[in-house]
């Protein structure tokens, strides 16, 4: 049986200079992919899904080039 290991992270937590070093930790620390993870703290505005997109796929990015795979998610508090 294989068993993997993710962890979330929240990537309008930490600016994008921090990604590439907190990525290479989250391998170092053994974790096999992170679920990048994007949060709107006001319920009514869905248009941030969109807006999000391009930062996302950045976070995605520095995900894949410290050799991790990545998914991305919005979530919308409310």
């Amino acid at each position: 049986m294989l068993v993997e290991f993710g962890t979330w992270y929240q990537i309008n937590c930490e600016t994008e200079d921090e990604w590439e070093r907190d990525f290479l930790n989250v391998k170092d620390l053994g974790f096999d992919f992170v679920v990048l993870w994007n949060i709107s703290p006001v319920p009514q505005d869905l248009t941030r899904i969109v807006r999000l997109r391009d930062k996302t796929l950045r976070a995605m990015d520095a995900v894949e080039a410290a050799t991790l795979p990545a998914t991305g998610s919005v979530s919308v508090a409310g």
